[in-house]
Formats: C-alpha cells, structure tokens, sequence
C-alpha cells in the first residue's frame, strides 16, 4: 500500500495526505499546495498521546510546516521512523513509499487485496462444551 493511500492518513475522517503547508521563513511565501517540496525534517507531537507529525520542507527558497493527523500513537511512531529514513527525499517520493516494506500497522486480509472478501468463520465448527 503506498504511503499516500493508508487509511490511517486520516483525523475524524479527513485525509491528512498530503498536509497543507504553512510558511515559516525564507524567500516569498508560493502557497505551495499538494507533494511539492523536499522534506527537511519531522518531528512527532509532544502532546499525548502522539497523533501527529511535524513536517519542514524546503520549497522555492521558502521553508513550510505541515501537520500529517495519524489514527493513532503506535501508527504515530512506526511512520515517524519511516518519515526520518526519508529525509531529502520529495514529497511526492515519500507519497510513493510502498508501506509493505515496512512494518507499518493496518494490513489487509491477503483475500482483500485481491478484491475479494475475507473468508467468514465456518458454521460447521464444533464448539467447545465447558
């Protein structure tokens, strides 16, 4: 699953992908909008539990923060570490990153990711007297 496209990319069901970006110094402020920008650095909240992530990247000359919203604490931390492996890249690189190349929460059913429902418990199966 790409980066771009977990589903834990979200706060109360917005999508938090690619984060709009506020600017903080340098040359004139473009508006920069969408996977522009190369990542400069990330920081996880001090707030917790630790949700989100702190983005800096350097475009046209300026630098901008953006906030990425995560589902939760633990999925807050596994993409942190993957976010610091990529500093330098783009943000459009970092959008492409196949996520199942890391252990990063949220794993389909194997009959998901074909497009097709996963198996449901048998009706045949003994239970278990007490």
């Amino acid at each position: 699953m790409l980066f771009r496209n977990h589903p834990l990319l979200a706060n109360q069901n917005s999508r938090s992908w690619p984060p709009d970006w506020l600017w903080c110094a340098g040359f004139d402020n473009t508006h920069p909008r969408g996977e522009v920008g190369i990542l400069k650095t990330v920081f996880v909240s001090s707030v917790k539990p630790s949700t989100s992530c702190f983005l800096i990247m350097d475009h046209a000359g300026a630098e901008y923060m953006g906030e990425l919203f995560l589902g939760d604490a633990a999925f807050c931390s596994e993409i942190y570490k993957v976010l610091v492996r990529h500093c330098s890249k783009t943000i459009q690189d970092i959008g492409d990153i196949d996520l199942s190349d890391y252990a990063v929460g949220y794993s389909p059913h194997p009959a998901e990711q074909k497009g097709v429902a996963p198996p449901t418990p048998s009706t045949n199966a003994v239970s278990r007297r007490s």
